[in-house]
C-alpha cells in the first residue's frame, strides 16, 4: 500500500492536495455561506405559479445546462433548486426577484442559500 494505506475496489486511495481557495470557494465560508443550492419559499408558491414556469424563468436567466434539479416540497410552498455553480445561484438570487415582467408573481418570495443535506454532519 502507498501513502494513504487504503485500497478500495482494488484501487489505492491517494489524498489530493488542498483545494484552491478562489473567490467562489471563499464565498461559501462564513459570513456569506453562499451555496449552489437555493431555497425558494412563499406560502402557496406553487398555487401562484407552476414548477414549469419557475423553471422557465430560472433557465431564461441561467441557461438550462446550469440547472441540475428542482425539488418541490412542503405542500407546494417551497422549492430547492441546485445549480452548476455558486456563481449561477448568486445571479439567480439577485435577478429573479427584480424581474418586472412577472413582478406580482414574485412579490414576497424569499430566496435563501440552502446547504446540501449530504454535506452536513448527522446528529444521531
Amino acid at each position: 500500500m502507498g501513502r494513504s494505506g487504503m485500497v478500495l475496489y482494488g484501487k489505492e486511495i491517494v489524498p489530493g492536495g488542498p483545494w484552491a481557495a478562489d473567490d467562489e470557494v471563499r464565498s461559501m465560508a462564513p459570513p456569506l455561506r453562499e451555496r449552489r443550492r437555493l431555497m425558494f419559499t412563499w406560502s402557496g408558491l406553487f398555487q401562484r405559479i407552476s414548477r414549469d414556469q419557475l423553471q422557465a424563468e430560472i433557465e431564461a436567466i441561467a441557461g438550462a445546462a446550469q440547472v441540475e434539479f428542482i425539488w418541490l416540497f412542503n405542500v407546494g410552498s417551497c422549492a430547492t433548486v441546485a445549480f452548476a455553480s455558486v456563481r449561477i445561484a448568486r445571479a439567480i438570487k439577485a435577478t429573479l426577484p427584480k424581474l418586472t415582467r412577472n413582478a406580482s408573481l414574485y412579490q414576497g418570495l424569499k430566496i435563501s442559500y440552502s446547504s446540501d443535506p449530504s454535506r452536513r454532519a448527522s446528529r444521531l
